[in-house]
């Protein structure tokens, strides 16, 4: 859980609630999160992307945030 909610967090770094909607889509060895939104996500997605390290231990999988 504590994972999950550390790429939340990330999700939310302007504070301006930019991302409506993710998709997740687990692989072999990779777990891809498309992220939806307005505006300019890039920020928001770095910073998730910097959270992912607890929740790719937890799944043993890479984590990848992308543009939708």
């Amino acid at each position: 859980m504590a994972g999950i909610l550390r790429i939340a967090i990330g999700l939310d770094k302007t504070k301006n609630q930019w991302v409506r909607n993710i998709n997740c889509e687990e692989k072999a060895n990779l777990l891809e999160i498309k992220v939806f939104g307005e505006e300019n996500m890039d920020l928001e997605i770095w910073e998730a992307q910097r959270y992912a390290d607890t929740l790719a231990k937890y799944l043993k999988k890479e984590i990848v945030l992308m543009v939708g």
